[in-house]
This record gives C-alpha cells, sequence and structure tokens, in this order.
C-alpha cells in the first residue's frame, strides 16, 4: 500500500517507529565503542603498572631533591621544567607513589633568564634580618601602625578619613623615603609590646622611648617632645593639686607611659620626671586615652576622679568643649620617636635612614610647622626639665 493511502496518523507512526530503531542502533554502537575502550584502558593500564613499577625503582636510587637557587638579588625568578620523558608521560594511571616519584625527578628548578617578579605594597617576602628598608623600597609601601582616637596626634576626621600631626609626619617620611604609605591601627598595647610579625613596618604613634620599650622595640631619634598632664573635671573643686589624687580614681590609656608613672615603674631612656606620683591612686587603664577622658567629662566623679595623658590631647579635648582642667604641672616630659621591632632583626639600615630624615624634617622646619598647625606651639623644640 502506497503512502497516499495512509492517514496522517500512520504516518506520525511510522515516523516515530523509525526514529526509535536509529536511537537504538546509535546506543549499541556506543555501547561497543565503550567496551572496547574498557578493554583497551586494562591493557594501558597493566601496561603502565608494569612501567611504572620500573621507573620507581630506578627513581629510588636518586637522593636528589628539587631545589630553588635564588638570583644574586635573593628574588626568585621563574623555574626550568626539565621535559617529562614521553613514554612516562603517557602513562594514563600510576600508584600515588609512582607519581610522587616521577614529579619529584622530572621538576627540577633552575635559575633561569627573565625579570624578577615585582612584589606588591601589602605583599612581603618572609622577614629577614637586615632588609627591612630593601623591603619596604622594593614592595613601594610603607606599613605604619597608629592610633585611630588620640587626637590632635592621629584621629578620624569628618571625611572619615585619618588626620592629625602623626598622620602628617607619616606622610611626610614616607613621600622622602620615595614610597606609598599605608596604616593599620593595632591597639596600643600589641604596639609596645614588639613582635609584630611583621604585620607593619614602623610605628609613627607618638610613642615615648623608656627602658623597657627599648628591650623589645628600636627607637629612632625623637621628632618631638610632650609634657604629660594631669586634668579633672570643670565642676571639681577639692583636688587641687596631684597630691590631693590619692585615694582617687586616674584614667589613662593601657600600657601608656602614664599607667607606668602612676604605678611607680616608668623609667625614661631621653626625658625628664618632674615630681614623685602620687601615692595610693586607683589606676584605672583603657584601651585609649581618648576613652578615659570620655569617661571623665560624664561627670565629676562619676566613673573617674581624673585623667593623665599628653597634654596636648588633653588641651585638645577641652577646646573641643569637653569640660576638663589641668591640675598642677607636668608630672614629666618625654621624648617621642618612631619604633621598629627588634623581632625583625637588626634594621641598623632603616634606623640610619629614618634618622636622617627626622634630621632633615627638623632642619628645614617641617616639623615646626606641623606642631604649629596641629598644637598651636612649637613642641619639637622643648627639651625635657627647661
Amino acid at each position: 500500500m502506497g503512502l497516499r493511502g495512509l492517514s496522517k496518523q500512520n504516518v506520525v507512526v511510522m515516523i516515530g517507529c523509525a526514529a526509535s530503531m536509529v536511537c537504538m542502533a546509535g546506543a549499541i554502537a556506543v555501547l561497543v565503542f565503550g567496551v572496547m575502550l574498557v578493554t583497551k584502558t586494562a591493557e594501558s593500564m597493566r601496561t603502565c603498572t608494569a612501567e611504572a613499577e620500573a621507573t620507581l625503582a630506578a627513581a629510588q636510587t636518586e637522593t636528589a631533591r628539587p631545589t630553588m637557587t635564588p638570583e644574586p638579588t635573593g628574588t626568585p625568578v621563574p623555574p626550568t621544567l626539565t621535559p617529562v620523558p614521553a613514554d612516562t608521560a603517557t602513562c594514563p594511571i600510576a600508584p600515588p607513589q609512582v607519581i610522587e616519584v616521577v614529579i619529584t625527578q622530572i621538576v627540577t628548578i633552575t635559575p633561569g633568564p627573565g625579570p624578577a617578579p615585582t612584589a606588591s605594597p601589602t605583599v612581603r617576602p618572609t622577614p629577614t634580618p637586615g632588609e627591612l628598608l630593601g623591603q619596604v623600597t622594593t614592595a613601594g609601601a610603607l606599613i605604619v601602625s597608629t592610633d585611630p582616637n588620640y587626637a590632635p596626634q592621629s584621629f578620624i576626621n569628618d571625611k572619615g578619613e585619618l588626620a592629625g600631626f602623626d598622620i602628617d609626619v607619616t606622610r611626610e617620611v614616607a613621600k622622602r623615603l620615595g614610597v606609598e604609605v599605608e596604616f593599620v591601627t593595632p591597639d596600643w598595647d600589641m604596639i609596645t609590646s614588639g613582635n609584630w610579625g611583621g604585620r607593619w613596618d614602623v610605628s609613627i604613634g607618638s610613642m615615648t622611648i623608656t627602658e623597657d620599650r627599648s628591650q623589645v622595640l628600636w627607637f629612632a631619634d625623637p621628632y618631638y617632645y610632650r609634657p604629660a598632664s594631669f586634668a579633672v573635671h570643670k565642676d571639681n573643686t577639692t583636688i587641687k593639686t596631684p597630691a590631693d589624687l590619692t585615694g582617687k580614681a586616674v584614667g589613662v590609656g593601657a600600657a601608656t607611659t602614664y599607667e607606668a608613672y602612676l604605678k611607680g615603674r616608668l623609667r625614661l631612656i631621653d626625658g625628664q620626671v618632674m615630681y614623685d606620683p602620687p601615692t595610693g591612686v586607683h589606676v584605672k587603664p583603657y584601651t585609649t586615652d581618648a576613652e578615659a577622658i570620655q569617661d571623665l567629662a560624664l561627670g565629676d566623679g562619676v566613673r573617674l576622679d581624673a585623667v593623665m595623658s599628653a597634654q596636648p590631647t588633653i588641651q585638645q579635648a577641652i577646646a573641643s568643649g569637653v569640660p576638663l582642667k589641668y591640675v598642677g604641672t607636668p608630672g614629666f616630659y618625654e621624648s617621642l620617636a618612631f619604633a621598629l621591632d627588634k623581632s625583625r632583626g637588626p634594621s641598623d639600615a632603616m634606623l640610619a635612614k629614618l634618622n636622617e630624615i627626622i634630621k632633615a624634617m627638623h632642619d628645614d622646619g617641617t616639623l615646626t610647622d606641623l606642631s604649629l598647625k596641629w598644637y598651636g606651639i612649637d613642641l619639637t623644640v622643648i627639651k625635657p626639665g627647661e
């Protein structure tokens, strides 16, 4: 019967059957190919296993391991790879120990031509003694720790940016080093305790030079001097001299020279204590001096009776409307310096460079200008005891 005699429904059925037969034939072909592939793979595995065992036996006689030989500058260069033998490269599967040995044998890293990679500013080599200045200049960035809540030395301004005397000093130092600057803001006690683990390069944060700190930190030459003073709430009428603080609660920044002074263990290297601390004081440490000042501002005797801090910090608080007033004269004068971490190794070149920059900034009036800008007076020429 011809196609003309078939209904449309019959034609559709016949076409469907034909398509099914084609699909079945394709499936059979795939199955046959799969069986052949499995068989071939099994044969290859048997052959390759024998070859791999032979390679393992030969490799076990070798004792050389991969080595990296640095360029004279100490910067690694791209490795040169020894080609993989053809018979080994064609092996589809090998036991793990064979793979390890083969990789060991074929990968030999040797010095090769080509430029050394350029380091990212935030990615540093493992700190090596005596290489800090080179690491900074190579990376193109100086990573500096500072306090974001220590006005006018360093603080967050209305634009959400770090500002202050120490921030301006740091940017000028980085400029004279020919690098960018990056700031980090760890807690103060982490900075003064040393062992930074290479997380930052230098502290430029108005740090006083003390004997205890010098056990773990290297200090550059002083870049300015600062008096340490007491303050009480402006409503207080009973505390007229530092001696009146006996039995009172005095707030200070934790791990600061003010805490050490009140506890009778301040040992300055370059500074001068003007009188002994008041006895019987209840010392209350805070994360920052600013937090202590904020608590005192709540009211006379509410949380604190007094604070001790840098005179410029107290003056900044008074100027911004905090209800404080000074008590007596400064307890001591402190010399302030940049600090480097001793655990990073000798940094003679870096210290020498920083001292060179500090001297130049004293000589050309840069430090004086910045002091006048932020403090209203020139603290760079105030000598302890004057």
